[in-house]
């Protein structure tokens, strides 16, 4: 398969030799100097007379960064130069940039350079470059408005023009605008509701209208209520459900009618929004007692269990048997979720807290943690209960995964009540290892400095664990694998010319067995499904990092990604999109796609186990 295959549609091709290019000398010679952040040997490749060469240096300097690369780059006009250029996030480079806007015809590039003057400023005003565009090039400018929905950036004048391209005659703008509309929550789109039905209506696309279904969380007009009931019932794809519970949830529009047929739905992600919601929200008389006839405890489903448990959560009765299955439950993401529902009873917090046990699984550990925080917060907790010696107990336990929840939880504190733990910290702090434990070692740094007013840098690994070049060349430049794991077998083909880092890792692991009888620890309905974690709970690594790998390279349906808590602190993390996630774009590398078995990963849950992953 070519290096392109997950790339945009307009990306330069680099087509495979007819022997493998992953092999030959040069091209692992260039791979190695990006992989070591050399920016100076990677620079003669921009300029080799292979094209192949030179364009697969070009798709890797998205990677990089340095002041003579971007010199370099910015004399290219090439859709893979402006791209890295954008990729510094860097507002120095803005002039640059608004000098190619001006002078480039190309509408490809044009939209390119769009994108990376929104990711360049903070204060931009896309505005101005909307008109500009509309009138000079049939460019794709809602994918650069898209982008500039993080930035401080006033978007509300783009918003008539998205909804214009909602009716476009090109899917990427279409999708691209609905992108748009679903990802900023700043906007009202209520004004313009009759042209996002018709958009609805007239919509074929899947991928479209599960972006436009999380739209309408941004459309607070009187016939959206009833819109998104019906359609909650009337649609078949469970991604676009998802989001139309998502857009209900933050209008406070469902109805419980709704949410209770939603309980049954076979998608386990659907079932557990919907018992979420209705915990939440409670249920009338008149379903007391279709609800309260659920069996009261795990054996099967808990997604269709947790309305009655969270909703009934305070009663004492329940309590009392939520305690008695936490004390019998031997499955540790069962007996987590447990403790979840527990949060919300105030009379839970001493149970939770004796969790804090260096002895109990890491996940029980930090489900512990979490729910006090969640308790704290709501203020949920009875008068006479001890935070603090209950997060000191949290500390002792000197286990990474507490402790980066902590650091996290810290970092938004009042400082006043958290002067005791500064010594606690500062030696756990300096028992931490790089780059292992970089996460946590980060999270408690920001939460040193916000909380005692100090100024400690945050850590990149240096650089460790080359590529396996010898490995990768044994393989070939497409290689197949699969998983199987409790919910079925999925198949995949993973790019080493695309992220040999990512690839060469992933395969070392496997191949030592490394993910065998590992669970999937994070399952986000609509999002992703993520796994790799040696902790079983998302704050684990290996004893090595490997480097960020960006290009320009979407994410679609199936794509394979690598967990990150920053740029090249990537370890044994990985994940599957559910969907297209253009905000992962440029952001984590991508290494792989699903060839079959995409009905596995959608069945996928918390706790669903790895039992085995073959590579080909």
């Amino acid at each position: 398969m070519a290096l392109t295959t997950l790339s945009s549609c307009t990306e330069p091709s680099i087509q495979e030799s007819p022997s493998s290019l992953i092999s030959q000398p040069s091209v692992q010679e260039l791979l190695t100097a990006v992989d070591e952040r050399n920016v100076d040997a990677v620079l003669p490749f921009l300029s080799d007379s292979n094209q192949v060469i030179q364009e697969l240096a070009f798709a890797h300097t998205a990677s990089l960064e340095g002041e003579s690369l971007m010199a370099a780059l910015s004399n290219v006009d090439s859709q893979q130069a402006i791209y890295a250029l954008g990729q510094q996030r860097d507002s120095a480079l803005r002039p640059v940039l608004f000098e190619k806007l001006l002078l480039l015809k190309d509408p490809v590039l044009l939209e390119e350079v769009c994108v990376a003057i929104a990711k360049s400023s903070d204060s931009l005003q896309m505005e101005t470059l909307i008109p500009y565009l509309k009138k000079n090039c049939q460019a794709n400018y809602m994918r650069a408005a898209f982008h500039a929905i993080p930035s401080k950036a006033d978007l509300n004048a783009v918003l008539p023009t998205a909804i214009e391209e909602l009716s476009c005659d090109k899917i990427i703008n279409r999708l691209y605008a609905a992108h748009f509309l679903s990802r900023s929550k700043k906007h009202n789109l209520a004004p313009f509701a009759a042209e996002l039905f018709d958009a609805w209506n007239a919509q074929d696309d899947i991928d479209i209208k599960i972006a436009l279904s999380l739209a309408f969380r941004n459309c607070p007009h009187p016939e959206t209520a009833g819109f998104l009931n019906r359609e909650l019932l009337a649609q078949g794809d469970e991604r676009v459900r998802i989001n139309l519970l998502r857009s209900c949830i933050a209008l406070d529009v469902c109805e419980e009618n709704v949410l209770l047929e939603l309980l049954k739905d076979e998608a386990p992600g659907m079932a557990m929004a919907a018992g979420k919601q209705l915990g939440r929200q409670g249920w009338t008389e008149s379903n007391d007692n279709t609800l309260r006839t659920m069996e009261l405890h795990f054996e099967g489903d808990l997604a269709r269990k947790q309305a009655i448990l969270q909703h009934a959560a305070d009663d004492q009765t329940t309590y009392d048997a939520l305690v008695d299955m936490a004390s019998l439950e031997q499955d540790q993401y069962k007996k987590a979720a447990i403790l979840k529902v527990m949060q919300h009873s105030p009379e839970a917090a001493n149970y939770i807290s004796l969790h804090l046990d260096a002895s109990l699984p890491k996940v029980i550990q930090t489900t512990a943690i979490d729910a006090l925080f969640a308790m704290k917060q709501q203020n949920a907790l009875p008068i006479d209960f001890n935070f603090n010696a209950a997060l000191n107990e949290g500390i002792a336990t000197q286990d990474e995964g507490v402790l980066a929840a902590i650091g996290s939880y810290l970092q938004s504190a009042d400082a006043s009540e958290f002067q005791e733990q500064e010594g606690l910290l500062r030696e756990q702090l300096a028992l931490l290892t790089i780059p292992k434990e970089v996460e946590t070692y980060n999270e408690i740094v920001k939460a040193i400095n916000h909380l005692y007013g100090d100024s400690l840098e945050t850590v990149t690994p240096d650089f460790n664990h080359p590529i396996d070049w010898k490995l990768l060349s044994s393989l070939g430049d497409t290689i197949s694998c699969q998983i199987k794991t409790s919910a079925g077998t999925i198949r995949l083909d993973l790019y080493p010319l695309m992220a040999p880092g990512s690839v060469a890792s992933f395969i070392e692991l496997a191949s030592a067995g490394f993910y065998d009888g590992k669970f999937y620890h994070r399952v986000v309905p609509n999002f992703v499904v993520q796994a790799g974690c040696p902790r079983g709970d998302g704050w684990g690594g290996v004893d090595y990092s490997i480097r960020s790998e960006f290009g320009l390279h979407d994410y679609r349906t199936g794509s394979i990604g690598m967990a990150s808590a920053g740029k090249d602190t990537e370890s044994c993390q990985w994940f599957i999109t559910h969907s297209p996630t253009p905000h992962l774009n440029g952001r984590y590398s991508i290494f792989g796609e699903v060839t079959a078995g995409m009905d596995v990963v959608r069945r996928t849950q918390v706790g669903t186990q790895i039992q085995q992953i073959t590579i080909n």
